[in-house]
């Protein structure tokens, strides 16, 4: 697998904001969705996003958009070819969420450790 499909197998939403007094209306959902879409359709098979260790209510609100999130600073294990790797360890918490059915966590690759498999399959 070349670093290229390798580099686009996951892709990242660093950043969306919705002013204070537009909040509540579902602009935030809808704007994450199509961005979401348009990289699924491109053949994206996951989505990371960093949440500071200081944003509870962004844990919550990825949660209920469907993210799995991570506890912080844990990092997130993947798997490459038969070997787990961890990535984006640092002082927040990691979310990813599934574009395509075949990206799914296993307790299985290191027992008893989460590991998100099918992003490079």
């Amino acid at each position: 697998m070349s670093a290229q499909t390798i580099m686009r197998r996951m892709v990242l939403l660093a950043f969306l904001a919705v002013r204070a007094d537009r909040r509540g209306e579902g602009l935030g959902r809808r704007l994450a969705d199509a961005f979401l879409d348009r990289y699924r359709a491109d053949g994206y098979r996951a989505a990371l996003t960093n949440i500071a260790a200081a944003r509870h209510d962004l844990v919550s609100l990825s949660r209920r958009w469907g993210w799995h999130v991570g506890a912080p600073a844990a990092g997130l294990g993947v798997q490459i070819g038969d070997d787990p790797v961890l990535i984006n360890e640092k002082p927040v918490r990691t979310a990813w969420l599934p574009l395509v059915p075949e990206v799914r966590p296993s307790l299985t690759v290191v027992t008893g450790v989460l590991v998100v498999t099918g992003i490079f399959d």
